[in-house]
């Protein structure tokens, strides 16, 4: 791609002033000599393209006009030009979070074309959704006859958009709106860049490129929103989920950056199997994938991107290698860059979509999705999500269902955060939680919360079956684990493990890092566990316990009574044994009582013999005067 010039912003709007970051050097000065165009041409909710024929090598473009947006929502004007080489470039861009009111006159403006490197133009494009705009005049400043120094004309675009970012920030505040701006990779980019980081279609993003946290408002969820939605149930789910905080862990990948190549589907399926692994063997392998391997002689291409379907395929048929194998370039790339004896190719077994099976009906207009399945893929594991409005993709981690009160943190020097006030029409939707691959700079560290409408999501896709490895192996890599000691177990996302212990239950547990929750439903919801609301077996016959048993009630073993242990006994956590006086605990013939709080009363015995006994960790074991403990063949830890 040809080197592009990074031009800094000549003016937006008349209310907001650049003086301060601009000399003259930046503007269209009267000492230089230019060639006026009137065009007198109004364009209402239409697109219109003027032809500059017969224009000669220019250095500089400006146009003149009025510009008018119907609403606050979803409504911008965009005039962009072309040069003979097919470069394109911003000449102005107007949305409502850069309008102080609906009309909005603009003179002598050029945003990326107030220096032009003596380009030939082809033509102008005027784009408008909800809007109008007359465009009065263009100006072109003749080369070699003007006083510019273009040696002088350095770019200071992190300026223009710091600058930028607090007039949005200032109306974002204002307008009680619940998210925050700040300078990004994305917000620098020229208007070329970003057509090749989003695709030929340059979605208008209405300020995402700026978007430093909080909930984001896609345009058109306020239309949305006043509709009546009959596709979702929210007060039966939980109202959040984050995987990275599940468990006590973070189960996702590290943020990464895919920079001018419109290789978004790569990195959205990458990302989402880089979890996949992660919740398969149940431990945090992180591996760091190749998405270069699905570029190079793969089914995505830098500039015209790729089908998610062709990428989920490509990974299930021939696998993927890791990054140190195949470094991402940001380009089509040289396979003779790929390594020739990776550590490993992994892949998935297979994927599916509660919305579509057909091979591309996901990129269909008729696609269509609901909230509450969304919810039950995110349950098991990330998901691959897709953005319609933006042909973007990215990895969905989370949300959050909005409710009255609640506030959001946002990176900025001041780590203000953002409170949901009533009314706000945000209450009762959710907000969903995005891994980007854009850098992490970009939101809170490259992740950000988006409120859309649902007709904006497509290309769904979730991971399923089993992890294919030349490493990693099910028998031995996929840990099943009672990490808090609530006696339910965690063993990832396979459906079943054949290292749960015999004894132990078969619902999985759905925070094992908290002992006071337990198993989880289909609404995501966590089963509460109170050790001390616990109900009592009472011992009041000599009982023997010889088969492998899983707890979760006290024992009081009454006075004179024998309680014997003979086999594999695990108590849920907090479970006690209580024994009365001249009441007796056998721990015998290879048997082990686990995860156990012994309470032993004065004249009461424990004997200990060929057996085992595992005290709780969290207890520490107390044995009274009077009550004695015999280990003839055996421990107590």
């Amino acid at each position: 791609m040809k080197k592009l010039l990074l031009l800094v912003f000549a003016a937006i709007l008349p209310a907001i002033a650049f003086s301060q970051y601009l000399s003259k050097e930046f503007t269209l000065e009267d000492s230089d000599v230019t060639t006026a165009v009137a065009i007198n041409a109004p364009v209402s909710n239409a697109d219109s393209l003027i032809v500059l024929s017969g224009t000669s090598t220019t250095s500089g473009l400006f146009v003149s006009g009025c510009a008018n947006l119907a609403n606050d929502d979803e409504s911008y004007v965009r005039i962009t030009l072309k040069d003979t080489d097919s470069n394109e470039y911003l000449i102005y861009e107007l949305y409502p979070l850069l309008a102080e009111t609906g009309r909005c006159p603009f003179s002598k403006i050029g945003l990326e074309t107030a220096y032009l490197d003596n380009i030939h133009p082809q033509s102008i494009r005027i784009e408008t959704l909800n809007a109008s705009v007359v465009l009065d005049s263009v100006y072109f400043v003749v080369p070699e006859r003007s006083s510019r120094n273009m040696s002088k004309a350095i770019p200071n675009r992190k300026s223009q958009c710091e600058y930028i970012a607090n007039k949005m920030n200032e109306k974002l505040v204002s307008g009680n709106k619940t998210w925050r701006a700040g300078v990004t990779f994305v917000s620098q980019m020229t208007f070329e860049e970003k057509k090749w980081l989003m695709g030929k279609n340059t979605p208008v993003l209405y300020g995402f490129d700026y978007y430093k946290g909080g909930v984001f408002v896609m345009p058109g969820f306020k239309r949305s929103a006043s509709r009546n939605d009959n596709t979702r149930s929210s007060d039966n789910y939980v109202t959040e989920w984050d995987w990275r905080n599940r468990h006590g862990k973070n189960w996702v990948t590290s943020v990464k950056d895919q920079d001018t190549c419109k290789a978004c589907s790569a990195f959205s399926a990458i990302g989402t199997f880089e979890s996949y692994i992660n919740l398969y063997y149940n431990q945090l392998f992180n591996y760091d994938l190749s998405e270069q391997d699905l570029i190079t002689g793969g089914p995505v291409d830098c500039e015209e991107g790729a089908y998610m379907p062709d990428v989920l395929n490509r990974i299930v048929s021939l696998g993927v290698v890791p990054e140190e194998c195949f470094h991402y370039s940001s380009t089509n790339g040289y396979i003779f860059n790929k390594c020739q004896e990776p550590s490993d190719i992994l892949s998935f077994a297979s994927y599916s979509s509660d919305y579509s099976d057909s091979y591309k009906d996901c990129h269909s207009e008729s696609y269509t999705v609901e909230e509450d399945s969304i919810k039950r893929m995110l349950f098991r594991s990330p998901i691959c999500f897709g953005i319609r409005s933006w042909e973007h993709f990215v990895v969905l981690v989370g949300y959050k269902q909005i409710q009255s009160g609640e506030s959001y943190f946002t990176f900025d020097n001041n780590h203000d955060t953002i409170p949901i006030l009533p009314g706000n029409q945000l209450v009762g939707h959710p907000a969903w939680l995005i891994k980007n691959s854009i850098g992490t700079d970009w939101g809170q560290g490259g992740f950000g919360y988006v409120a859309m409408p649902l007709s904006y999501a497509y290309c769904i896709y979730k991971l399923t079956g089993r992890v294919i490895s030349q490493v990693l192996n099910d028998d031995y890599d996929i840990v099943c684990e009672d990490a808090d000691g609530d006696g339910y177990y965690n063993w990832g996302i396979k459906d079943t493990t054949f290292t749960l212990p015999i004894w132990a239950p078969t619902e999985e547990d759905g925070d094992d890092s908290d002992c006071t929750k337990g198993p989880i439903d289909e609404f995501g919801k966590l089963r509460v566990i109170d050790p001390n609301m616990l109900d009592t077996i009472y011992i009041d016959m000599n009982t023997d316990y010889d088969t492998p048993q899983y707890i979760n009630r006290h024992i009081l073993v009454y006075e004179g009574k024998d309680f014997t242990v003979s086999n594999h006994v695990y108590c849920n956590h907090g479970v006690s044994i209580t024994l009365e006086r001249d009441a007796t605990l056998y721990v015998e013939g290879g048997g082990m009582l686990e995860n156990i709080i012994l309470k032993p009363q004065p004249g009461s015995h424990i004997i200990i013999d060929n057996g085992r006994i595992k005290h709780n960790k969290h207890v520490k074991f107390k044995l009274p005067v009077g009550a004695t403990m015999e280990q003839i063949r055996g421990t107590i830890e």
